[in-house]
């Protein structure tokens, strides 16, 4: 069970990077719909992780997985640019990385806490 310290330290985390658990969509963080990079998740995972849903496991590859993106960001083309390759460009691609690390930092800072 969580201490007070803890709740109050959850509460202050959920607002600095703005998580809504009871979004009318699902999970959202900053505004952004958490289950929209589920796809990126599973890529830069290299598979191990296929949603947030668990984040005893994100806290586990998260290392891993922003080793991954940032080392995504030095390659001529990036996964999601060879991935769909009519459909995005590299600005938007790098985009949704960066939106995706910031959701993984988010998750990883509540479940540090909840823990």
């Amino acid at each position: 069970m969580l201490g007070l310290f803890n709740r109050y330290k959850l509460r202050k985390v959920a607002k600095y990077y703005n998580i809504n658990f009871n979004s009318r969509m699902g999970l959202s963080i900053n505004g952004l719909l958490v289950k929209d990079f589920d796809y990126l998740l599973t890529c830069y995972s290299n598979n191990r992780l296929n949603s947030f849903n668990d984040l005893r496991l994100l806290y586990t590859h998260h290392e891993l997985i922003l080793n991954e993106i940032e080392r995504d960001f030095d390659n001529d083309k990036l996964k999601e640019e060879i991935n769909y390759p009519i459909s995005i460009t590299r600005k938007t691609a790098e985009a949704k990385l960066y939106q995706l690390k910031d959701i993984i930092l988010a998750l990883v800072s509540y479940y540090q806490i909840e823990k």
